[in-house]
């Protein structure tokens, strides 16, 4: 009976320790997302208002132009900003399955690609860390579909079954060489599936240059 009682406390304890590295990945993302975007967005604009403030006079109508362009920019950092510290909330307030909906809204509209996503089963609940994990997953591979594949479709399969648990991911891109993408820029996806890990969320990516892309990932 003590063993038992050990080990309960041995798995609260690593529990505990993995959702705190997770929590402490989640705040080095913010400030990073602020330093290398935010950050240069606001020095960009910090200078391109004193130019203005010198050149007002002399040149009204392209400095009417660059301020036009500052206003855009700072309402996209403010965007990006909010984004970024509010989106954990968002995700635990709405649930995983709205949430990814509302993120393809987002990205049918924003993207010449037709995204689908079919769902099967009934959404759990996992730890807000590990559906926050599984949402930036999902997110990085939408993100890399957008800026790389050339694809024209993505289907998003949301197995929640009582005998599967899973998310594949397929597009029908130009796909790539995955040793080549590993080696040159080792971040990205590569660094989630490290961090799935910690939850037991396995990632397995399928592809080959121009036969698209698919990634499974198995809860």
């Amino acid at each position: 009976m003590e063993k038992r009682k050990n080990l309960s406390k041995r798995k609260t304890k690593n529990d505990i320790y993995k959702e705190n590295i997770v929590a402490l990945q989640e705040r080095i993302r913010i400030s990073k997302e602020i330093h290398d975007g935010i950050s240069q967005s606001l020095t960009t604009i910090s200078l391109s208002l004193q130019h203005a403030l010198v050149n007002f006079d002399k040149e009204p109508d392209k400095v009417k132009n660059s301020l036009e362009k500052d206003l855009e920019l700072l309402k996209m950092s403010s965007e990006q900003l909010i984004y970024s510290v509010y989106e954990p909330l968002n995700l635990m307030k709405k649930g995983l399955f709205n949430f990814i909906d509302e993120f393809a809204d987002k990205f049918n509209k924003e993207n010449n690609i037709n995204l689908t996503i079919n769902i099967e089963g009934k959404e759990k609940i996992f730890s807000p860390h590990k559906e926050l994990l599984l949402f930036r997953i999902i997110k990085e591979c939408l993100d890399n579909i957008e800026k790389y594949s050339q694809a024209k479709d993505v289907d998003i399969e949301i197995n929640f079954t009582a005998r599967n648990r899973y998310i594949l991911i397929k597009d029908n891109g130009i796909g790539f060489n995955l040793s080549d993408i590993q080696e040159k820029s080792p971040n990205g996806i590569f660094a989630l599936i490290e961090k799935g890990k910690i939850f037991g969320i396995k990632i397995k990516i399928n592809t080959e240059e121009n036969n698209g892309c698919e990634v499974l990932i198995k809860i």
